[in-house]
């Protein structure tokens, strides 16, 4: 994947890099998705509050979802039981099932990978198809839905549909590669970000003193009546080395 990326990355600043970079790899053109990334990230503060004992990492994939599949992709995630929702959540479940550690014992004697599904002992391979299924899903089907709605004549700004329109005079060959980039745009994102903010979760609960202070900060600049903002960054000088050490400590992406 990271070979992709940066093939993909490479192709871009060779190919009309002025307009590609601007639209698509500029860091600066984050910003344009702020009013997304806080509505999630409130829908997801409300969402704690009320239930403070559900799956920390279903309720995270679930925000961060939202937040892909609009950037990404173009689709607003409905309210109830939607799709691709239930999509993350049965795949992040896979892959948290998949990499705890000693689970099966196949990851203790790497041979039985070798037997037949139906051997006693062997129901692990069944689990790693339906886990598969469930992982090919977050992958594909976003992509593919967005290419509909291109189809269509009804798709919303999106990476997706900008990227697809600015490799439509490629090779087939770099087609592909950029096309298999961006299916795994929804799977890479939302892990590592679970990831992060699970290890923040986890650092505050390790580090009280600090958890206190940014507490204290939080109610002294924002109070207890709204919610934080990007214009608030600026004056939490505690709050933002956290930001950068939850994406530094334990960090998931080198």
């Amino acid at each position: 994947m990271g070979f992709r990326f940066r093939k993909l990355r490479l192709w871009a600043f060779l190919e009309d890099a002025s307009s590609r970079i601007s639209t698509i790899f500029n860091a600066n053109i984050v910003s344009n998705y702020r009013p997304v990334q806080l509505k999630s990230a409130h829908g997801l503060l409300r969402q704690l509050l009320k239930s403070p004992d559900a799956a920390l990492t279903q309720t995270l994939g679930c925000s961060f979802a939202e937040i892909i599949m609009e950037v990404v992709y173009g689709y607003k995630v409905t309210p109830m039981d939607d799709l691709y929702i239930k999509i993350t959540e049965r795949a992040v479940t896979a892959l948290l099932e998949a990499t705890k550690p000693g689970k099966f014992l196949v990851d203790t004697f790497p041979l039985l990978q070798y037997i037949p599904s139906w051997v006693p002992g062997a129901g692990f391979k069944k689990l790693a198809e339906q886990w598969r299924v469930a992982t090919m899903a977050m992958v594909e089907d976003p992509f593919d839905w967005t290419k509909s709605e291109i189809t269509r004549g009804t798709a919303k700004p999106s990476i997706v549909v900008s990227m697809i329109q600015k490799i439509s005079d490629q090779l087939d060959s770099d087609k592909k590669e950029a096309e298999r980039i961006m299916k795994n745009a929804f799977a890479s994102g939302t892990d590592t970000t679970i990831a992060a903010m699970t290890c923040l979760f986890l650092a505050m609960a390790m580090f009280l003193e600090v958890q206190k202070k940014a507490q204290r900060e939080i109610d002294l600049v924002i109070g207890t009546h709204r919610f934080s903002d990007f214009s608030d960054r600026d004056s939490l000088p505690y709050i933002n080395p956290i930001i950068k050490e939850a994406m530094r400590w334990q960090t998931m992406v080198r």
